[in-house]
C-alpha cells in the first residue's frame, strides 16, 4: 500500500527547514570547514602515495607501535617515499580531514565538587571531561556523507489515504511533536532533536578511585539506519560523568543517592551548555555546506 505524506509547509502555509543567506548572519557565523584544494584531491595527505598508506594503516587496524616501526624501516619505506615519514605525520593528516570536527574538536578538562555527607562540610573533586556540543552537532549536521539521510522538517505519513489511512511514525519527524515545536519556531526555522544516551557497560577508569560512564550524542534529524549503523560516526562520544567509588559503595544510602544525582546534574549542565557567538538567541548551524537557523 502506497503511503501518502503531507509536508509541514503544504498544511501550515509556513516554511520550514530552510537554508539562509549567509550574507544575512554573517557576525553568526560558525567556522566553515575547509575546502579540499583542486590541485590536490588527496588533501590533506601530501600525495596519493600517503593517502593509500594511510588507508592502509586504517583499514586493517594497525598498531601505533606497528606503523612506527614500518615508517622507520626503509626498506619497506624508503626516504622520500611520500611524505608520511612518522606516526606523528600520519596521525595529523588524519586529524586533518575537513570532514571531521577538525579544530574546533576541543576537550574541556575540568573538576566539579560535591559537598560530602556529614557535619564537616568536606567536598570531594570530582573530574569531568567533555567536548564542546555544539561542535559535535555542527559535524552531524555537516557530515557530507550524511546529507541524503537528514530530516529538516516534520512530515505526517499515513498508510494509503490521509481520510483513511492509519498514520505512520517510523522516523522521529513524523512524530506529532515535531510538528508541534516546528508551529512555534519562527518561520523558516530548523528543528534539531539532540538524543543522548550512556551504556553502562563501558564503565572507562580514569585514575585512583574514579571511574565515567561515557555519554553519548545524536540527533533526531538523522534517519534511523544512519543512527543505527555502526561503520559511521552518526553517535559522537561527548563527555564521562564521573562515578565515584566511595559514593558508589553505598548505594542504597539517600545520601549517596543525592550524591549521585549531584555528580549526574552536575556534570550534564556542563556537557550541555550552550556557546553562542553573540547575545542573540537563535543558533546558526553549518550544514552540508550551507546554513540553517536552528532557533532559540
Amino acid at each position: 500500500m502506497a503511503t501518502h505524506i503531507i509536508t509541514f509547509e503544504e498544511e501550515t502555509q509556513k516554511p520550514a527547514g530552510q537554508t539562509i543567506n549567509p550574507e544575512s548572519v554573517q557576525d553568526r557565523l560558525p567556522q566553515r570547514l575547509a575546502p579540499i584544494p583542486d590541485n590536490n584531491p588527496y588533501a590533506p595527505f601530501p600525495c596519493r602515495e600517503d593517502y593509500e598508506l594511510a588507508k592502509w594503516f586504517s583499514a586493517a587496524g594497525i598498531s601505533k607501535t606497528n606503523i612506527t616501526t614500518f615508517l622507520q624501516n626503509r626498506m619497506l619505506h624508503p626516504v622520500g617515499q611520500g611524505r608520511i615519514q612518522a606516526y606523528a605525520d600520519y596521525k595529523k593528516c588524519l586529524d586533518d580531514i575537513p570532514y571531521g570536527i577538525g579544530d574546533k574538536d576541543k576537550w574541556t578538562h575540568t573538576s566539579i565538587s560535591i559537598q560530602l555527607p556529614g557535619q564537616d562540610g568536606s567536598c570531594i573533586d570530582c573530574p569531568l571531561l567533555y567536548r564542546d556540543i555544539r561542535a559535535c552537532l555542527e559535524f552531524l549536521l555537516g557530515f557530507e556523507p550524511f546529507a541524503n539521510g537528514l530530516f529538516w522538517a516534520p512530515e505526517r505519513r499515513y498508510r494509503g489515504s490521509k481520510t483513511e489511512g492509519s498514520r505512520l511514525y517510523n522516523e522521529m519527524h513524523t512524530a506529532e511533536w515535531w510538528w508541534e515545536t516546528q508551529a512555534k519556531l519562527p518561520h523558516g526555522a530548523t528543528v534539531v532533536p539532540v538524543i543522548l544516551g550512556s551504556d553502562k557497560t563501558q564503565l572507562t577508569h580514569f585514575h585512583g578511585d574514579v571511574s565515567a560512564w561515557p555519554v553519548y550524542v545524536t540527533i533526531g534529524n538523522l534517519s534511523r539506519e544512519i543512527r543505527r549503523a555502526q561503520a559511521v560516526p552518526s553517535i559522537l562520544l561527548l563527555g564521562f560523568i564521573p562515578v565515584v567509588k566511595k559514593v558508589a559503595r553505598n548505594t542504597f544510602q539517600k545520601e549517596a543517592r543525592d550524591m549521585k544525582a549531584k555528580i549526574y546534574h552536575k556534570s550534564m549542565r556542563l556537557m550541555l551548555k550552550r556557546k553562542l557567538n553573540s547575545s542573540q538567541e537563535t543558533c546558526i548551524l553549518l550544514t552540508n555546506y550551507s546554513f540553517r537557523d536552528t532557533g532559540p
